[in-house]
């Protein structure tokens, strides 16, 4: 009988905005990506604009089967980088034009759906403290982002996670509050989420 060919690992590039995403990121990781199938490149910006991040996913696109950017509501794309996603999702007109003026966290919905490189991941409301406290179970202190009104509301934001995490680390918290059961109910209700479950995840995982 002659030897099972192994299969080749499935990569997958992360650009992501920074710490409180990464911490998330490698939470969900532990409960759902298999290390023997799937290889991850996270690369944390630690700060900088919606354009920076995703033009980092956009330049590693084609050297990962799978290339996601997670970045926040509050960060809009410029017309510049909204054409290199024309590009890379092959947008025909009237996709091409339209995808000029949509709000960024409609992108990947409405002009992505076979989630080329690179899919988009947008923190809502807000910012990614509100993206976690929703899957978390807590509410947030807005539902609905006002850019007149940004700096407060994410200034809102971040102190009512951190009144959840009450001085634990994320980490620590996700473990004790947030297991798999509780994973599966909330990507149910959260696109996002389970859009970044499906990116760590194996091709065939029967759960993905």
């Amino acid at each position: 009988m002659g030897k099972k060919k192994r299969s080749r690992k499935i990569t997958v590039y992360a650009a992501v905005e920074g710490k409180t995403e990464l911490a998330l990121l490698e939470y969900l990781e532990e409960i759902y990506t298999d290390r023997a199938e799937v290889n991850i490149t996270e690369n944390p910006s630690k700060g900088g604009s919606s354009d920076k991040i995703v033009c980092d996913a956009i330049d590693n696109a084609n050297k990962y089967q799978r290339c996601f950017a997670w970045f926040d509501e509050d960060m809009n794309l410029s017309g510049a980088t909204r054409k290199k996603l024309v590009r890379c999702w092959n947008l025909k007109e009237p996709a091409a034009q339209a995808i000029e003026t949509e709000p960024v966290h409609l992108l990947q919905s409405k002009f992505n759906s076979k989630q080329r490189n690179p899919v988009l991941i947008v923190s809502n409301p807000v910012c990614a403290d509100g993206l976690i406290l929703s899957i978390l179970g807590k509410t947030t202190p807005h539902s609905v982002y006002m850019p007149e009104k940004r700096a407060q509301h994410i200034q809102d934001t971040k102190n009512t996670l951190k009144g959840v995490f009450n001085g634990i680390e994320p980490e620590e918290y996700y473990t004790k509050h947030l297991p798999k059961n509780i994973l599966e109910q909330r990507r149910q209700q959260i696109p996002e989420l389970d859009l970044l479950i499906r990116m760590i995840c194996k091709p065939d995982d029967p759960n993905p």
